[in-house]
């Protein structure tokens, strides 16, 4: 029986990764022969992405702020495009592995968050099925490998893995986005033992832990700019000449206060259901889309999620979550994305799926005290907001047929 249970639970790790890149591969499919690809969708890049996924020759620009993703991914890309002949198709593939990986790790990361195996598979639902993670596993851009490295990140401190491996969990984090390097400090300060740790902050560590990241990441950056010519350097001065014009520049109170509200919205209710979508026409190009309003299902969805929101929040402080470090990881995690994308970026859903498994993990902790007291409660709100958030990012997906097919 003992030898069952680890085949069992490979199987089930194995499963739900083939599933849920499966519906992401699919969900793309349509759009892989269409104009999306060259198109402003949320301001993702996905033509870029292809080129730096399953192309070695050209212009790797964005290295400079992704700082080894082509190092780290692209031999994947062209082995892959060697069997499938299409660097579109090479890189949809890859890019939905790394969606589903993050399913997978975001259950792993749950359990040791101590959310019971139903409302932890529950929860992953949940997550899966976000219009975050929907949008980035169907279409190519970093975001969803740099969701899978953060997760992967996190479950490394959790499982209190050996150095090695949570040094080469922060490597890869921060390979996909420089940003991604203040997780490795975080983690390194608060829960430097694992999930279950007493808290002790410890900022030399920290900032120790982050130096190691960097030391090692500087070599391979140029050894990928050996390999590949076209690739930049992230550690150079002039690598962040560009973000400054991503920079927000109010004009006044009003600007902060809209600043404010579309943070608010990305951070906790478009990242989850999907707004409805605006089209911009653009003579001789793809059209632009963005979010508007609400969907009927999503204005459902987010009074429903607003009271499961104040329902976990009074669940963290009656469980004293301030004492359990990786919920103080995650807590500081989210609270550094509020403060940088306050003053960074222009859509900011582009950069959703670099919180939202954060935000998620944070409220199934906080139910777990709803669940104690009353068995059902969690799995009918979850079943309910997951129905929500399907219809309206199944809406979401017709939209993206219909305006790019």
């Amino acid at each position: 029986m003992t030898g069952r249970r680890p085949r069992a639970a490979t199987a089930g790790i194995l499963l739900t990764l083939v599933l849920a890149g499966a519906v992401y591969l699919a969900a793309g499919l349509p759009l892989l022969t269409t104009r999306a690809y060259e198109a402003d969708l949320f301001d993702a890049d996905a033509k870029r992405v292809v080129h730096d996924l399953a192309r070695h020759d050209g212009t790797h620009y964005r290295t400079k702020v992704h700082p080894l993703f082509v190092l780290s991914l692209n031999p994947l890309g062209l082995a892959l495009k060697s069997v499938v002949a299409r660097p579109r198709l090479a890189a949809l593939v890859l890019n939905a592995g790394a969606a589903g990986a993050a399913v997978v790790l975001f259950r792993a990361l749950l359990r040791r968050l101590g959310i019971g195996a139903s409302r932890a598979r529950l929860w992953t639902v949940l997550f899966a099925t976000s219009a975050t993670q929907l949008f980035f596993g169907l279409l190519p851009e970093s975001y969803s490998f740099s969701s899978a490295a953060l997760l992967l990140l996190f479950v490394a401190f959790a499982v209190a893995a050996a150095f090695p491996v949570r040094l080469l969990a922060a490597l890869a984090a921060f390979a996909m986005t420089v940003t991604n390097l203040v997780a490795a400090p975080l983690l390194a300060a608060v829960a430097p033992a694992g999930a279950e740790d007493t808290l002790r902050f410890r900022p030399v560590r920290g900032l120790g832990f982050a130096a190691l990241v960097l030391l090692c990441a500087v070599p391979l950056s140029l050894l990928q700019r050996w390999l590949y010519p076209g690739a930049d350097r992230f550690f150079l001065p002039a690598s962040v000449a560009e973000e400054e014009s991503y920079l927000f520049r109010p004009g006044g109170l009003a600007d902060v206060g809209r600043r404010g509200c579309e943070l608010a919205q990305v951070f906790l209710f478009a990242n989850l259901s999907a707004p409805s979508v605006v089209v911009s026409a653009r003579a001789d190009e793809p059209p632009v889309t963005r979010f508007g309003p609400l969907r009927a299902p999503g204005w459902a969805h987010a009074a429903l999620w607003a009271s499961a929101l104040t329902l976990a929040l009074v669940g963290l402080v009656r469980q004293r979550a301030w004492r359990r470090p990786l919920v103080v990881a995650l807590a500081g995690w989210v609270a550094f994305n509020a403060v940088l994308h306050s003053v960074y970026g222009e859509t900011l859903f582009l950069y959703s799926a670099h919180w939202t498994f954060a935000v998620i993990a944070l409220v199934a902790v906080g139910f777990e005290w709803v669940a104690a007291a009353r068995r059902f409660a969690v799995p009918l709100a979850l079943g309910l907001l997951t129905a929500l958030q399907v219809w309206a990012n199944t809406a979401l997906l017709r939209d993206l047929y219909r305006i790019y097919g």
